[in-house]
């Protein structure tokens, strides 16, 4: 619990005037809806004893035609803060969420980070609603109706809380197991969908291999225990409606009716008393039922995905082996950071071996160029340095630590990575580039721009680092996104630097510019580079074909 309230905290209560204002239109709307049952109250009263006069009638209906004026307009001016809340909530998380995404390098295909980025901060915006604007609020119009219910009659008040209670503890039954369904269900959901990128990815390898069908089977199997799960998931849906329904009618009518009647016959409640207790007695079942559905909700669709944000975004669920970014840290000035595979073997999806028993080591601050066939792993080998895959057999260190075992915020720190396809978010150039990093300056943004070949938008303004880069960087060529992904690890100043084709998209004036400036690392950063140009690898120490390893 303390890990949610902080996630919350961090980006929810940016504004404390904002967060009371808030507060205090809900709390207005809350004394104004136990006001309406009181003004019943008056009028059954003076209609019984035979007193209601125009007068008094009069003034009753000003009264809520005055409560309702009121109650719409703070409704309004609640609903105006909670916009700008969800908003600013939503920019600030998915923008952590991003700069989270480029740290740890996902895969832009991965099916976990659609559901970051899309189904799990919906349904966290949706709940959040409800707990900033409803759910402390209706705790505390629950604690106030039960002291009116206790005034007005404290046994029929017992009996109350006790049949409520017991209705609580039966639904709670039953959200534990909707709960664990509907984790089930979401889960075969991701897996449904990862298959499904697996065989695209795939298709052409899995005809060739005429293992098509085996997948396709596979896929099946998936969709059979999905359709079964969701099946299961609205059973117990139905359930629950169907005993909301009967709680309804025995709660709210059954027992004001037989109990509270009783109570009028024996003198201890008068009518005018029984309708106000009734009223006040619905409006708390009412929230019973919500706070409970609430909590429902929580367990059966929000827990999974909070927990899923909160996993990714936690920055101190670090492992025993943060200690890396001292490591880091001292490497800069010439430590060791050793690379070591030793016996490492790889297979990929379809079970196909990619490479067997690869032994090598690369000694801190050497350049290593990788070529071989297409096919032969060698942007794998790139995707097992940095901990992105995990070795099939063998191992591979990074000094004294696995890449599998560091802290993905830690080991982004060592290691910088320019990609054939880099993370281009739709946005500038700036804010692509301060994705690593929001507290770098313009000077060192555009000086980084100068060395990484982007010294056309090395200045501000819509032509500069104001750019507009698109979404996925529809704006920019080829050769320009990988110029910006190899800026990024400029700016990043990592002491390991990978990079897979990093100027297949370039001309030769812009990869001779590259080539310079990975030349410059010489003894200070660890630079492994793979490349089917021989221009592109001159500088480099080694060179190493991966088919001979």
């Amino acid at each position: 619990m303390k890990k949610i309230i902080a996630f919350l905290g961090n980006d929810i209560f940016f504004n404390k005037k904002t967060a009371l204002s808030l507060f205090g239109f809900n709390l207005l709307a809350m004394l104004i809806s136990l006001i309406f049952p009181y003004l019943n109250y008056i009028f059954i009263h003076y209609l019984t004893d035979g007193h209601l006069t125009i007068k008094i009638l009069s003034l009753i209906l000003l009264g809520l035609i005055a409560l309702l004026s009121i109650q719409s307009g703070i409704n309004y001016l609640s609903q105006i803060v909670m916009v700008r809340i969800e908003k600013k909530y939503h920019q600030s998380l998915r923008k952590r969420l991003l700069n989270q995404l480029y740290l740890t390098d996902y895969d832009k295909k991965s099916i976990d980070i659609n559901y970051l980025l899309s189904r799990d901060i919906l349904a966290v915006d949706n709940w959040l609603e409800k707990i900033l604007s409803r759910l402390f609020i209706e705790c505390l119009e629950l604690i106030c109706i039960l002291f009116l219910l206790f005034k007005i009659q404290p046994k029929l008040t017992v009996v109350s809380i006790i049949i409520s209670f017991t209705s609580f503890l039966l639904l709670k039954m039953v959200s534990q197991k909707l709960s664990k369904v509907g984790e089930a269900y979401r889960n075969l959901d991701k897996e449904a969908q990862k298959s499904e990128l697996d065989i695209l990815d795939n298709y052409a390898e899995l005809k060739i291999s005429h293992l098509q069908s085996e997948f396709i089977d596979k896929q099946n199997s998936i969709w059979e225990r999905q359709n079964h799960a969701f099946a299961k998931l609205k059973k117990i849906e139905l359930f629950f409606t169907i005993q909301n329904a009967t709680d309804k009618f025995l709660l709210e009518l059954m027992f004001i009716y037989l109990i509270g009647g009783y109570f009028v016959l024996n003198g201890q409640l008068n009518i005018a008393e029984l309708i106000l207790f009734s009223n006040y007695y619905i409006l708390c079942n009412g929230l019973i039922n919500n706070i409970r559905n609430y909590l429902i909700d929580y367990r059966a669709n929000i827990a999974p995905y909070l927990k899923d944000l909160i996993d990714y975004l936690d920055a101190n669920s670090q492992m025993a082996f943060s200690g890396i970014e001292e490591k880091a840290t001292i490497s800069k000035a010439g430590a060791d950071l050793d690379i070591i595979l030793s016996n490492v073997a790889y297979k990929n999806a379809l079970n196909k071996e990619i490479f067997k028993s690869a032994n090598l080591k690369i000694p801190f601050g050497q350049s290593i160029g990788i070529y071989g066939s297409s096919g032969s792993g060698k942007s794998t080998l790139l995707n097992i340095i940095r901990g992105k895959l995990s070795p099939s057999s063998g191992k591979l260190s990074i000094g004294n630590w696995y890449p599998s075992e560091i802290d993905p915020d830690s080991l982004a720190k060592i290691i910088s990575y320019v990609s054939q396809e880099p993370l281009i978010v739709d946005g500038t150039i700036k804010e692509n580039l301060l994705m690593i990093n929001p507290k770098f300056n313009d000077e060192e943004i555009i000086n980084a721009c100068r060395q990484g070949g982007l010294g056309k938008y090395a200045k501000e303004g819509p032509d500069g680092l104001q750019k507009k880069t698109g979404k996925n960087g529809k704006f920019l060529s080829g050769g320009e996104k990988q110029r910006l992904s190899f800026v990024r690890a400029i700016l990043s100043d990592s002491p390991i630097m990978l990079l897979d084709e990093p100027t297949a998209a370039l001309d030769k004036d812009n990869e001779r510019l590259i080539v310079n400036k990975l030349s410059s690392y010489a003894g200070k950063k660890t630079i492994i580079v793979v490349s089917h140009r021989k221009d592109t690898l001159q500088f480099v120490e080694h060179k190493i074909n991966l088919e001979l390893l």
